[in-house]
């Protein structure tokens, strides 16, 4: 595995990978931080396509994250993981929409609980995942950022 930590107006953010992907990215000033393991390598170069898509997005350029992961969850997980690639920038979708994408009209807690459990935040767009009232819920990273990002986004206003 490679890592690196870049700055970002957001605050340090940190990338983890290898030849199968993405494996962890996270704000290293949230709930989460990524921990480093002494056994990963501090390098960039495997990581630069994740680097220049973070970078296009902290410059506010339109970015779908046509990125490669290496994701390690359950079935549920990762499906719920690969729904929120789909909401689109600019955009939110509340959990018990995204319950109801995925067929689990009735499961928006372990949507949420599968969602706030995402490895590689900003990229996987958790952060665009609000309450039925469209109120900011829930984001490791904590509301503030939340709310940031989606200003940056242009989902909020105001």
């Amino acid at each position: 595995m490679y890592y690196t930590i870049r700055s970002t107006p957001f605050g340090p953010f940190a990338l983890v990978g290898g030849e199968r992907g993405i494996f962890r990215a996270d704000f290293q000033d949230g709930e989460r931080p990524v921990v480093i393991d002494s056994a990963w390598i501090h390098k960039e170069a495997p990581l630069l396509a994740a680097l220049e898509a973070l970078e296009r997005y902290c410059a506010g350029e339109r970015e779908n994250f046509d990125l490669r992961y290496d994701l390690r969850g359950t079935p549920f997980q990762l499906q719920v993981w690969r729904t929120l690639l789909t909401i689109a920038q600019g955009t939110t979708l509340s959990y018990l929409q995204l319950a109801a994408q995925i067929g689990r009209e009735n499961g928006f807690r372990a949507v949420g609980a599968a969602v706030g459990r995402n490895p590689v935040s900003l990229f996987i767009p958790c952060h665009r995942v609000v309450g039925t009232n469209g109120s900011l819920t829930g984001y490791a990273g904590g509301l503030p950022l939340k709310e940031a990002l989606l200003r940056h986004e242009g989902a909020l206003r105001g």
